[in-house]
């Protein structure tokens, strides 16, 4: 008999997960979030912060998004968490009424917060690794394919031409940028850094 091997919990920021789609599998095969990138997620290591608190639920934000940590065994009922504090969820993503939570298999508080930036500065890292090593192929792209694209890779700090040009490897996005800067639907936050109006 094949040994069953336990999936790797995958870190992700909860933005990327809910904007994943949520794929149920037949059998004992894992259910899993098809991400933007393509990655199949079964298992979630998420960093957050608690901005809520029941006995069986709570949610944590993580800078990217909200999401909530649900239990519905009574064995497994939460650790007592208060709201502000730093915790790590290993555990499952789930979907019911197509909004996506986290079915937790490990609640651990952490101690220093800044340990939120320090995952998201990963996952910004891993990112950026993504789009240099899986350039798309040529393509024809409009105007929404260029605002997707800026929404996606601004962080919060806009989001570099350079990568948007990369990302969507298409040659007429250059012209695209200039004229939705000129147009007032895109303006520069600094040099090289695009932001939507």
């Amino acid at each position: 008999m094949e040994e069953i091997k336990r999936q790797i919990a995958r870190k992700i920021s909860i933005d990327d997960l809910q904007k994943g789609i949520y794929i149920k599998q037949e059998g004992w095969q894992s259910n899993f979030v098809q991400t933007r990138s393509g990655d199949k997620v079964s298992r979630i290591n998420l960093v957050g912060t608690v901005v809520s608190q029941q006995d069986a639920q709570c949610s944590i934000d993580d800078g990217t998004g909200r999401i909530d940590i649900r239990t519905f065994d009574q064995s497994q009922s939460l650790p007592k968490l208060t709201i502000g504090q730093v915790i790590m969820v290993i555990g499952r993503p789930r979907e019911f009424d197509s909004e996506m939570y986290i079915l937790p298999e490990i609640v651990k508080p952490v101690i220093d917060k800044k340990w939120i930036e320090v995952r998201l500065k990963e996952l910004r890292r891993n990112e950026k690794i993504m789009v240099e090593a899986t350039p798309q192929p040529k393509k024809e792209v409009g105007m929404q394919e260029v605002c997707e694209a800026i929404k996606y890779l601004d962080q919060g700090n806009g989001a570099s031409t350079e990568d948007v040009l990369q990302k969507l490897n298409a040659p007429q996005t250059e012209e695209i940028i200039k004229k939705l800067l000129r147009e007032g639907e895109l303006f520069e936050i600094a040099p090289g850094k695009l932001k939507i109006s």
